[in-house]
């Protein structure tokens, strides 16, 4: 009997839901305790794994059949305040006077760094990143793309799925 994306990973999150941080789960014997086919647990761990590494936490909110989210924690990449705040800006596309961003309040003490280094410009409440910024922040995207794209997961054009005509 074939189970819902659902219901396997409850499955998987009630097998694992008294595990503390250390404890060693053989695959094969998750499979057998949830019923799940091996191959099944085995591809359900590499997306979640995928999922815990390269995609930021967020919430799902549902109202009146328009469901959003709202990312509720920044992706983890080993990368200073500092830096995430040039990568923000890159990501927002704050290149010129033209596109510059609203500064964030929260990001006071970073942001002052930020335009004593020179990888930040002011103007009025707005900050865009210098061409030395947008080196920097450049470098870090490559290394954000470069983390995604060693990730477990295959793309639909990695995949030799076979055709059963073909059989």
């Amino acid at each position: 009997m074939r189970r819902s994306p659902q219901d396997v990973i409850y499955a998987i999150s009630h097998a694992l839901k008294e595990g503390k941080k250390g404890d060693e789960y053989f695959i094969a014997d998750l499979a057998k305790r949830t019923g799940i086919h091996y191959v099944t647990m085995n591809n359900y761990i590499t997306m979640i794994e995928y999922v815990q590494c390269n995609i930021p936490k967020f919430a799902k909110i549902e109202q009146k059949g328009n469901a959003r989210i709202i990312i509720s924690e920044e992706l983890n990449m080993d990368m200073s305040d500092y830096e995430r705040s040039l990568l923000r800006l890159f990501d927002k596309g704050a290149f010129a006077k033209s596109t510059a961003a609203v500064s964030d309040p929260f990001e006071g003490s970073i942001l002052e760094g930020s335009i004593k280094n020179g990888d930040v410009l002011r103007i009025d409440s707005k900050i865009y990143l210098s061409v030395s910024g947008i080196l920097k922040a450049a470098d870090l995207a490559d290394k954000r793309e470069e983390k995604v794209l060693c990730s477990p997961i295959k793309t639909y054009s990695e995949m030799h799925i076979e055709d059963p005509d073909d059989a």
